[in-house]
């Protein structure tokens, strides 16, 4: 298992007390990942575990001789982001705080971010602590309030749902990326880029439990696409979005998540950086890691498994597009515009689920349909997952409501294979809506681009 360690700048810190405060700690770790805390002063261990909630690390008066080391360890648990934040904070038996920082960094893909800081207690003199406690002058080393998990699918283009050029018209559940890439018919030059707003800005206070709980899921799940298509005859760019209305997962699942949650800290506990300096590990720790580490990585899949089945979720999402016959910008006018929901339930929450399409579509003159038509998709598509294989059967019958024609329907066959953590190919053979031409045999790569704000060279108080 790949590890990162983040040696928090200055060394130490410096945290300005009073000679008669008790010294409380708190440890944040926000974009939804799982992580967990060692404070230790003069190699003994004070507190260790989840600091969400301050905790009391002892009186100023037997912490001042010595540092006080905390060692942050982040597991990367979120599947749109491998970016971390965390936000230290000592306060004291009246909750003022006496020194807070965000440190952010990038945890490897399914690895562990080591962030190790050393903080120093300093007693401030009388006088200068009755300035500091004048009204107007803030007490403390607050920092500003700006905000500067793999066997997740990587979603296709709502642009590419759009304009038909998708391996399957049924979406499967997903789960958007900071940043993500899509390829169909790769010598036509299509492709697709879709974002995720909401995770390209870090998340301080969302905690991994609070982000399952599905309290958020319109604004973590909400994401902005733009695709381009290319035909023999015809060019056309689309522009779409796509996000989930409802998450629920059974009481059950929700148990199970918090349990995983806190048996993958207990293994984190286990771990050590084995930094030369602040964390070296004897040939037992060494072991222990070996140990540790592929515990971790059990328990991490099955975390990952578990979060990938909601027993019910809602999405939605819209597109437009326009077209050109000539491929020259200024001749693009608008071709069509759809909207669809989909409805993603899974009745024991294991690895069968069934998915519902109800779909509008607009066309204003669009390839292969007579212009100014009315559109309505009914579809269902059944899915089965054996990893690192998914098989679907997916059926939409077509409604051509502007000429009353009933009777068009697509019926296929959809498999797709996980070749790694972020690189997944999708097949799919069957028949296409339309009576002419419309046997499908489609291939498709979609990527997943973790958004890096921070590489490995880069000191985490940025």
């Amino acid at each position: 298992m790949e590890n990162e360690i983040y040696e928090l700048k200055p060394i130490p810190r410096e945290v300005k007390v009073h000679k008669d405060d008790e010294i409380y700690l708190s440890v944040m770790i926000g974009n939804a990942q799982i992580g967990t805390n060692t404070v230790s002063y003069k190699n003994q261990t004070l507190v260790k575990g989840d600091l969400k909630d301050s905790a009391y690390l002892g009186e100023v008066k037997d912490l001042n001789e010595d540092t006080i080391k905390v060692i942050t360890k982040v597991l990367d648990a979120n599947p749109s982001t491998d970016n971390c934040v965390i936000t230290t904070k000592f306060l004291n038996q009246n909750d003022d705080v006496l020194f807070s920082k965000k440190d952010r960094g990038v945890a490897p893909t399914n690895g562990i971010a080591f962030f190790i800081g050393l903080y120093k207690l300093k007693i401030l003199s009388l006088i200068i602590m009755c300035f500091l406690l004048l009204p107007g002058v803030a007490f403390g080393q607050e920092e500003k309030s700006t905000i500067d998990f793999e066997d997740i699918l990587i979603p296709i283009s709502p642009g590419f749902i759009l304009l038909e050029e998708t391996p399957a018209v049924i979406e499967r559940p997903s789960t958007p990326q900071a940043l993500g890439l899509s390829l169909l018919g790769i010598e036509d030059e299509s492709f697709a880029v879709e974002f995720a707003p909401y995770w390209l800005t870090d998340k301080p206070d969302l905690t991994a439990l609070d982000y399952y709980s599905g309290k958020k899921p319109i604004f973590s799940n909400f994401s902005i696409s733009l695709a381009s298509v290319n035909s023999d005859t015809s060019s056309y760019v689309s522009i779409g979005f796509r996000t989930r209305l409802l998450e629920v997962y059974s009481k059950e699942t929700r148990n199970k998540l918090s349990t995983m949650i806190s048996e993958i800290r207990d293994t984190l506990n286990l771990i050590k950086s084995c930094h030369p300096v602040y964390d070296p590990c004897t040939k037992a720790d060494s072991t222990q890691n070996i140990r540790a580490s592929k515990n971790l990585k059990t328990q991490k899949n099955e975390f990952d498994d578990t979060i990938e089945k909601p027993i019910l979720s809602i999405d939605i999402a819209s597109a437009l597009a326009g077209g050109t016959d000539t491929r020259v910008t200024e001749d693009i006018a608008l071709s069509r515009w759809a909207a669809w929901a989909n409805l993603n339930w899974r009745p024991n929450a294991d690895n069968f689920y069934l998915t519902i399409l109800s779909k509008y579509t607009r066309n204003v003159e669009f390839e292969g349909y007579d212009p100014d038509t009315d559109l309505a998709d009914l579809g269902t598509r059944f899915n089965y997952d054996f990893v690192p294989f998914t098989v679907s059967l997916e059926y939409i019958q077509r409604l051509n409501l502007t000429e009353d024609i009933y009777d068009d329907y697509r019926l296929a066959i959809v498999g797709n294979y996980k070749i790694s953590d972020s690189l997944y190919l999708t097949t799919t053979f069957g028949k296409n809506f339309t009576d002419v031409n419309n046997i499908i045999a489609l291939a498709g790569i979609n990527f997943g681009l973790s958004k890096r704000k921070i590489t490995a060279s880069d000191t985490a108080d940025n």
